[in-house]
């Protein structure tokens, strides 16, 4: 699905996305991941309803207390409840799973959203709050194909009139949005990824048998390298939660699909798509 994938002793290159015309392309090739998508659909629905409700009684509270409490810096900055809704699919690559998924997270924001404003009887300001405009952004690596991905917009944003997309790239590790501007960040099969393959220069043996590796292979695990890996994954992993904090209003939403494996026994190499990626 890359294009190249080069390696020194210790550092890896960010791999070019093939365009969607070309047969290996994630485009053609992303089955696992919608299955992976639609398997989560009643948690994530389940997700997004609690935090829809949590969100209407901050928007109660804020209405009795506004001259009170809600008057102060500390809540105006951050609250949940805010003009616009908006979303971060964070690592969305290009394919039709950007677009079904964006489909299903706007229509669960809007079903429970205008449900509990109907179930309510509400007509104060939480009626102007939940018909608000939905903003959804696409983040990736800045070699992601955003113009493939941007041109199917007319394919699949119709009778979504009040939803806004836009494409972001940069480093997931890193800062991306203003302060206190983001209600809801979804990931899927992206966070378990390294910006790039730690020092393994104190383990010569090891390194050289993994430099070409882009996953810890269950049956060449040395205790070492694993334990190289899992910390510069910790690091990473807490630089993302950090910088998704600063980025998140008070209350927002966070949905993570994380891929992960079981410790008593690892995969092996052969037993991984991981595998054509090396040769």
């Amino acid at each position: 699905m890359a294009q190249s994938f080069r390696t020194d002793n210790t550092r890896a290159a960010a791999c070019a996305m093939l365009t969607k015309e070309h047969k290996a392309s994630y485009n053609s090739n992303s089955t696992p991941q919608c299955l992976v998508l639609q398997q989560c659909r009643p948690a994530l629905e389940r997700a997004i309803a609690d935090h829809q409700a949590t969100m209407r009684e901050k928007q109660k509270a804020r209405d009795l207390c506004a001259e009170c409490m809600w008057n102060t810096e500390k809540h105006r900055r951050g609250d949940a409840v805010e003009k616009a809704f908006r979303i971060a699919d964070m690592g969305c690559a290009s394919g039709p799973n950007c677009w079904t998924n964006m489909q299903f997270i706007i229509d669960c924001v809007k079903k429970h959203r205008r449900r509990g404003i109907i179930t309510a009887g509400e007509r104060t300001s939480a009626a102007e709050v939940y018909d608000s405009p939905i903003q959804y952004f696409f983040f990736d690596l800045p070699l992601n194909h955003f113009n493939d991905l941007l041109s199917e917009k007319e394919k699949y944003m119709g009778g979504r009139e009040d939803c806004f997309v836009a494409g972001v790239a940069g480093n997931i590790h890193g800062r991306l949005f203003p302060p206190s501007s983001v209600q809801m960040v979804f990931s899927s099969t992206t966070p378990h990824w390294l910006s790039e393959s730690p020092d393994l220069l104190s383990e010569p043996q090891a390194m050289n048998l993994m430099k070409k590796k882009i996953w810890v292979d269950g049956s060449h695990v040395y205790k070492d390298v694993k334990k190289v890996y899992v910390e510069r994954w910790t690091e990473e992993f807490e630089a993302f939660l950090t910088s998704k904090e600063k980025e998140m209003v008070n209350g927002g939403l966070m949905f993570l699909l994380i891929v992960s494996c079981n410790e008593s026994s690892p995969l092996q190499m052969e037993e991984s798509c991981f595998q054509l990626f090396e040769e």
